[in-house]
């Protein structure tokens, strides 16, 4: 992997706040997931789920919308790329799932984080089950 491709994961890493607790081995393993993963675009009732809930309850449609754009500030990555029409790859979609299930030692090699998330397939939020389906699971 290249200095600017191991850069570029510690950038995503640091933006997901997930520094503290993946180990630089989590970061390579990610770093090969980030080469070969497709982004997705996923829906605003998906990607903006828990922020509906949150923020904007019992809002359909546009009103939805609306409500979530009046608190762009408080939202997250995914439910700002849902917004915009933007694709999200597995390592934003799945970054809450990486930091609480993909911390253990035999996730830590090359193409763990696949494996991981296959392992915790029933635990995912649907945005990561969704990216990760629409990468065919990693190759696994």
């Amino acid at each position: 992997m290249s200095t600017k491709r191991i850069k570029n994961v510690f950038a995503v890493v640091r933006r997901l706040s997930l520094a503290s607790t993946v180990t630089v081995a989590m970061v390579a393993s990610a770093g090969a997931a980030l080469a070969t993963d497709k982004a997705v675009t996923v829906s605003v009732g998906v990607g903006c789920a828990e922020e509906l809930g949150k923020y904007c309850t019992g809002k359909k449609s546009q009103a939805g919308i609306d409500c979530l754009e009046a608190k762009r500030v408080k939202l997250s990555a995914i439910c700002h790329a849902a917004l915009d029409n933007k694709p999200v790859t597995v390592a934003t979609a799945c970054a809450k799932e990486v930091n609480k299930y993909c911390t253990d030692k035999k996730y830590q090699q090359v193409g763990g984080l696949w494996y991981c998330l296959k392992d915790n397939r029933a635990k995912l939020s649907a945005v990561c089950t969704i990216v990760v389906d629409e990468n065919g699971g990693g190759g696994i």
